[in-house]
């Protein structure tokens, strides 16, 4: 099987509001360029790294680098391994909030350090090819409001922010798109709508001048899909009704976001307006779900712009089964109408990933969500090109409890492979990096657990892409490798003293022990990964033996075994 993926170049084309129209982007230098349509096309679930960047509080030591800030509401540092964790799992896009107010000063001049550390999780994201939406979060706990007084006080602050946004962020390509802040409130604080159409109004002019800063920067921010919310991220018809859509100078570059908890009685336990329930699923259930998902489509039809939710999710009431009925329901109901969600996930209430073991709390919701909705793969053909020769020779080897290296001979034609693993034999295979050599070390595995892999070559010519079939599948497990060599000595009649390596992370060790030419019989079980001898008694005098080992790892009272060494022989 031939398959062809068009890889869509990134336009850089210099931009100003005030240029004349000789000066806007060329349609051609725009066709190259991801539209807010084919950018909302191609992604499929996305997740939010929340409370992440994005937390604040006076009480924080900033004294000690952008660390106390990250992890200020109880997660880890975010580190590149958690988002391959995030992409391994069927995510496409990751939305990163950020709060900025307490790394400004009164014009809106970023710190370094933090707009550096903004940065480094960013590419951590785009680098694993991931769609990546970067905000500013909690503004509006800190300074500006959905009212014009507040609008006219920072409207300088709230610019200058994004101009050093966008500027840091203008040669990025298509995969990071830009969103101009997170569920702004009136001054009452009013949430879903409001009562003052001067909070309609502020929203709406800073929504514009968003658009007009990013535009202004040039580079691929004259193009850049940007993301702009309602009034609170809500959907009520009143803000609906109020919301305006930003002028632009680019056709069909503005993706348009809300918010959903719905119903709230199930993903709130704390709720107090309604009667909660743990259970989900009923056809009522399900109806007022799809009521909910085409009132958002006719939203998208009525401004002719894609719709995403920035936020969905539920809150644990040891419900798993039911929550994942709900987010499969959810996402598949938006789905089909154009719509896509990304999942709130915050490490506390809304925890799905466990960033400190990188496994995930609640597979079985992150499963059926992911399921509920087919892959995507921006097609975009520019000319045929010949496919690689299928990769030969995969091997997989355990490296260690938590990695296993996989090697294999190089392809005829090709400029690059692809990697994909299951966790099953039979299990869906997943794509889990993309590397220029012939070898690779697939990290943070879990122990004891095996893997399964195929390796596809590529070819890229012509700003196209052709890969090849899959190699042969092979398997290795992440437990503690074979000792690197083994010895077998005469000791006295009828004994011999084996000695091996110590294997890095072992439980333990299995001996065995054969005539030449005759089957292998285990010798003996060593308990403990130091002791790395063994003198075996009685041999027959005279006779020649091979002599192999093998480590293990205990898991979950299972133990799970290296490949063995090296046979070797000794002459008792």
């Amino acid at each position: 099987m031939k398959k062809i993926i068009g890889k869509i170049l990134s336009a850089a084309l210099a931009l100003s509001l005030s240029l004349t129209a000789l000066m806007l982007p060329s349609s051609a230098a725009e066709a190259n360029f991801e539209n807010a349509n084919q950018a909302v096309e191609n992604i499929t679930v996305g997740w939010n790294l929340g409370n992440a960047l994005d937390p604040v509080g006076d009480w924080i030591d900033s004294s000690n680098g952008t660390a106390p800030y990250e992890t200020a509401w109880g997660n880890p540092v975010t580190t590149k391994e958690m988002l391959t964790v995030v992409k391994n799992a069927g995510y496409n896009a990751v939305r990163v909030p950020v709060s900025w107010a307490q790394h400004i000063d009164n014009e809106g001049n970023i710190d370094k350090v933090w707009l550096d550390r903004v940065n480094e999780v960013v590419d951590y994201v785009i680098s694993q090819g991931m769609y990546c939406i970067l905000n500013t979060h909690h503004e509006r706990d800190y300074w500006f409001k959905a009212s014009m007084s507040s609008y006219y006080t920072y409207e300088k602050r709230f610019s200058n922010l994004w101009n050093q946004i966008a500027t840091r962020f203008r040669n990025y390509d298509e995969k990071l798109i830009f969103e101009a802040y997170n569920e702004i409130l009136d001054e009452a604080g009013n949430w879903t709508e409001s009562n003052s159409t001067d909070a309609y109004e502020a929203a709406n002019k800073f929504n514009q001048l968003f658009v007009n800063t990013v535009r202004l920067t040039g580079g691929n921010n004259s193009m850049r899909n940007l993301m702009v919310q309602t009034y609170s991220a809500g959907s009520s018809d009143k803000t609906f009704n109020n919301f305006v859509m930003p002028n632009d100078t680019v056709s069909n570059h503005i993706i348009v976001q809300v918010h959903n908890y719905d119903p709230q009685s199930f993903t709130n336990k704390d709720v107090t307006w309604t009667t909660p329930t743990k259970e989900w699923g009923s056809d009522k259930d399900k109806s007022e779900i799809d009521w909910i998902m085409q009132n958002f489509k006719n939203f998208s039809d009525r401004i002719n712009a894609p719709v995403v939710i920035g936020e969905f999710g539920s809150m644990d009431q040891n419900n798993e089964a039911a929550r994942a009925r709900h987010a499969s329901y959810f996402v598949k109901a938006a789905y089909d109408r154009g719509v896509k969600c990304f999942v709130w996930d915050d490490g506390g209430n809304y925890t799905l990933l466990d960033r400190r073991s990188l496994t995930w709390k609640f597979p079985t919701i992150v499963e059926e969500m992911i399921k509920s909705v087919p892959a995507r793969i921006s097609e975009t053909p520019v000319s045929e090109i010949e496919s690689p020769d299928v990769p030969e020779s995969l091997k997989a080897t355990t490296k260690s409890t938590s990695s296993i290296d996989l090697t294999w001979n190089a392809s005829d034609g090709a400029t690059g492979y692809n990697i994909y693993r299951a966790s099953t034999k039979s299990g869906e295979l997943k794509k889990i990096d993309s590397v220029l050599d012939t070898s690779y070390t697939d990290k943070g595995l879990k122990k004891g657990t095996t893997y399964y892999y195929v390796v596809e070559a590529y070819t890229a010519a012509n700003d196209s892409e052709a890969v090849s079939e899959y190699s042969s599948k092979v398997s290795a497990s992440a437990t503690s490798p074979a000792p690197s060599s083994v010895t077998a000595k005469k000791s006295k009649s009828g004994s011999a003293v084996i000695k091996w390596t110590k294997s890095s992370g072992a439980s333990g060790y299995e001996v065995f022990i054969a005539p030449k030419g005759g089957k292998f019989s285990k010798a003996a079980t060593i308990t403990g990964s130091s002791k790395c001898s063994y003198t075996k008694t009685g041999l027959s005098k005279g006779k020649t033996y091979n002599v192999k080992v093998r480590s293990y790892v205990t898991v979950n009272n299972k133990k799970v075994y290296s490949p063995y060494t090296q046979t070797v022989t000794v002459k008792v």
